[in-house]
Formats: C-alpha cells, sequence, structure tokens
C-alpha cells in the first residue's frame, strides 16, 4: 500500500500515503493524525508534539468538554449542522507526547510540505483554507478519522489485491501493527 500511494504527483494518494507513515512510524491514532500541525513539528530534529487530536463533537456538548481543551473550532461548510469539527486535548494527558521521526518520514513530510505550498499559491486564499494541518485535503480542509479509513479502504479497492480482504482491514489497523511490533521489539515497554 506504501509502494502504490508513493506518489507525490497525485495529492490525494500522497496525503494517505504519509497518514500511513505517521500512523505506523509513530504509532499515532487517526485522530493524532488528522490532528497534527505543522507548528508543533521540528524537522531538524526530526519530532513531532502531539498535544491535539481532531473530532467531530455535537455542538450542544462542546460547552461541557470541561476537561478538555478546544484548542479550534473549524466553521461549518453547511449552516444548520449539528456537529462541529475541532482541534481538542486528548483525553489523558498520557497522550500528550513527543514522537521522534524517522528519516523517510522527514523526508515524506518535506515532499507533502511542498506539494501544500503549491496548492495554497495555484488556490489563493479565497480556495485554500490554510489550518496549518500536515494531513488535509487538498483544499486545507481537515480530514476526519472516518475519511483516513474511507480513502484508506478505496486505495486498497484500486488495488485490487486477491489477498487483501478490505472488510478485514482499517486504518486504525496500521498503528495496532505498528505497537504490537514495538512491544515484541522492547520486551513489553513502550517507554
Amino acid at each position: 500500500v506504501l509502494e502504490y500511494t508513493d506518489r507525490p504527483e497525485i495529492y490525494d494518494l500522497y496525503v494517505i500515503h504519509c497518514a500511513m507513515h505517521l500512523s505506523f512510524a509513530c504509532s499515532m491514532r487517526g485522530g493524532e493524525v488528522g490532528g497534527a500541525q505543522w507548528a508543533r513539528y521540528d524537522a531538524e530534529d526530526q519530532r513531532l508534539y502531539i498535544d491535539r487530536v481532531i473530532d467531530r463533537v455535537d455542538k450542544k456538548h462542546i460547552a461541557m468538554l470541561t476537561k478538555m481543551k478546544i484548542h479550534f473550532t473549524f466553521p461549518n461548510l453547511y449552516p444548520g449542522t449539528r456537529t462541529a469539527i475541532v482541534l481538542k486535548e486528548p483525553k489523558t494527558d498520557g497522550s500528550i507526547r513527543n514522537v521522534y521521526l524517522p528519516e523517510t518520514v522527514v523526508h515524506k513530510l518535506g515532499i507533502l510540505r511542498g506539494m501544500q505550498d503549491k496548492l495554497k499559491m495555484e488556490l489563493g486564499d479565497d480556495c485554500y483554507m490554510d489550518y496549518d494541518l500536515i494531513i488535509c485535503q487538498a483544499n486545507g480542509r481537515p480530514i476526519m478519522t472516518e475519511h483516513l479509513n474511507k480513502r484508506f479502504k478505496e486505495i486498497l479497492a484500486a488495488m485490487n489485491d486477491p489477498e487483501i480482504d478490505i472488510e478485514d482491514v482499517v486504518f486504525h489497523s496500521i498503528r495496532h501493527t505498528s505497537a504490537g511490533l514495538k512491544l515484541r521489539l522492547s520486551g513489553g515497554d513502550l517507554k
């Protein structure tokens, strides 16, 4: 799947390619991948600070999220919707952390950033919504966890590999595979 999506000339494939790298190499959850921002990324130190996740919240419940700080509420595209997309603190303090990125991931993110800069120039301020998101749609809008999963499954279907049962795999599987491998290699101590 990484080989199939490693196409910098096709933004929609390459952004999923980078999302998969973040999920696997850094054991990031879908909400953490979608909430990662360039301002929290340090290419020189090969580090990404994770202190927010992207989530969809019922507008009536936003005020009740007293334990979790909402950093940003994305503007709704459609008036009258019941929910809002937000960047918020993770559920637990233990989820706030620095993740260290392999050189491969740093290289991939550099290409992605260049692609996004080009899209910003081409689309302009009226069409590109710059929320500083690393993993985002071609117009800068956020990609939710359910969209990561949907796009991941669409890519698996397009690959048409008879050995992959699309129903058995979800985007979140990447993180579980990574965490399981790291636990085995570390003798049970991820930290």
